[in-house]
């Protein structure tokens, strides 16, 4: 925590930059982490349940982006996470699994008035477990939210059946393709009765068949995002 303090003491060092090559930091040090807004600590590869308690008290957003893995415990102490800019984020895109126990932890974060984006960007494959758990995240009723999965490549029809049960949230999916019977399951994601804005985001997809297009027009949410596509087959 001292050298924490140094760092906070320079004039001129400011922003994510200050925090570089810290790979591991006490409780202590989080908490003067935390008392400055967001946290944004590239390097970090350990979290423990104290760190996680004082990272939730943020007033801004979390990004651990170095960070490979996370235990129950300090994503139980990291639920608590309660931001008080109006668009925060908790990114945890280092992580290449997640357990759907610690999932469920992470997916209790709740804000109101706060549009939370939860980014999990460096998961590749996801089971029916798993995205039952995430579903399991509710954005504000007024301002939605986002789950954020930009690295998952496929989808199987359980767990996008998982997901579509999601409330007041967008989901970004990194899919590459998308069949028929997948997009029919996606397009049955039904937005909140307050109306907030809720956006179906699948800007990896390079061609999507006609089949696929037509499942996706029932979809009552805001937008659905297709921000790829140079290929439509008719």
């Amino acid at each position: 925590s001292s050298k924490v303090k140094k760092i906070l003491e320079l004039e001129h060092c400011h922003g994510e930059s200050r925090w570089r090559g810290f790979k591991y930091i006490t409780a202590a040090a989080a908490c003067l982490v935390a008392k400055e807004g967001g946290a944004i600590i590239r390097d970090l590869v350990e979290i423990t349940p104290e760190v996680a308690t004082a990272l939730a008290g943020c007033l801004s957003s979390i990004s651990l982006p170095s960070l490979k893995s996370i235990d129950v415990e300090s994503a139980k102490e990291l639920s608590n996470f309660s931001p008080k800019n109006k668009f925060s984020n908790l990114s945890l895109d280092g992580l290449e699994y997640l357990d759907d126990k610690v999932a469920a932890e992470l997916a209790k974060i709740r804000s109101k008035g706060i549009r939370i984006t939860l980014s999990f960007n460096g998961i590749k494959s996801l089971n029916e477990n798993l995205a039952k758990s995430l579903s399991k995240f509710k954005g504000d009723q007024n301002n939605g939210g986002c789950l954020s999965l930009d690295g998952l490549k496929s989808l199987d029809q359980a767990s996008a059946a998982q997901l579509s049960k999601i409330q007041h949230a967008s989901i970004v999916l990194g899919l590459n393709l998308l069949d028929p019977a997948t997009a029919k399951i996606l397009s049955e994601y039904k937005p909140n009765k307050a109306g907030s804005r809720q956006n179906l985001v699948l800007n990896n997809l390079t061609e999507i068949s006609n089949e696929a297009l037509e499942q996706l027009k029932v979809f009552k949410g805001e937008t659905i995002s297709l921000g790829k596509i140079c290929k439509v087959d008719l």
